[in-house]
């Protein structure tokens, strides 16, 4: 039997030893990068709740301040304000009297006649009436201003903001209708407006993916185009409600935020998924 020398065991001691300090650094340094990329993941999430909600409020700003600012303008003499000859495309006498978000003023008379606009896009309206319409005859059954829901022309979505115009010799600090009913003016605000606007340049194309939906009956509003399967990612929502990070067919582990949209009867419903979270 061969004999052990004491500096063969002490060797082997500090072998032992070294090996668990080397493992006990390995561990902590895995443990330390679990937490920094614990920590980042927090901050992705709390950033895009923050965006989302951003983007969604700024939608949602958008078509209450064109209703506000075409309460503005029924405020003022109809004939004096609102001279905008036949979708003439100027906005000038617009901007005179506010500095705001409307890009398309149209005016029918009493009877639901459309007589003039200012956007040439929309001059296939002049001429039409619109009595029958809920965005005329509910401004001028109500005398308050109207959003529509989500209306389709051909491929593209809108929504209508209406407000009824009551004869005045000047300008009132508040709506006016007690004077004779002379009409409405209307604005009309294309989807991919919005979608221009706020949400495209919010979220990073291939990193990210929305859905807008009406989130009464989860119809599609907008939608990116490269977003799949998203009745699967509905239903998985309605199950997880309170689940910000998923791991979701087709896409893997993501991130997914909400945040509503609320004007005149409508409540719609802003999800961002971010992609490829690891």
């Amino acid at each position: 039997m061969g004999v052990i020398n004491k500096s063969d065991n002490k060797l082997v001691v500090v072998l032992v030893i070294s090996l668990l300090l080397i493992g006990l650094v390995i561990l902590s340094n895995i443990l330390s990068f679990q937490k920094i990329e614990q920590l980042y993941t927090n901050q992705v999430v709390d950033g895009q709740i923050v965006e989302t909600d951003h983007v969604a409020n700024q939608v949602e700003n958008h078509i209450l301040r064109v209703k506000d600012e075409l309460v503005t303008l029924s405020k003022f003499p109809i004939m004096d304000s609102i001279n905008i000859s036949q979708c003439s495309g100027s906005m000038k006498i617009i901007h005179q009297d506010i500095n705001g978000l409307i890009s398309s003023l149209l005016r029918a008379d009493s009877s639901g006649q459309v007589l003039e606009c200012s956007n040439s896009e929309f001059s296939n309206y002049v001429g039409l009436n619109i009595k029958d319409k809920e965005y005329f005859y509910i401004p001028k059954e109500t005398s308050e201003p109207y959003i529509s829901d989500v209306m389709q022309q051909g491929t593209s979505g809108h929504v209508m903001i209406s407000t009824p115009l009551y004869q005045t010799s000047q300008y009132t600090p508040y709506p006016n209708y007690e004077g004779n009913f002379k009409g409405i003016i209307f604005s009309i605000i294309d989807l991919e407006t919005l979608f221009n606007l706020y949400i495209h340049p919010a979220f990073e194309d291939n990193v990210h993916l929305f859905l807008l939906i009406n989130s009464q009956n989860n119809n599609t509003i907008l939608e990116s185009e490269e977003l799949r399967n998203y009745t699967i990612l509905l239903k998985d929502l309605a199950e997880n409600q309170d689940k910000i990070i998923r791991d979701l067919d087709y896409y893997g582990k993501t991130i997914v935020t909400m945040s509503d949209i609320k004007f005149g009867s409508e409540n719609w419903r802003l999800i961002v998924l971010l992609l490829s979270i690891g």
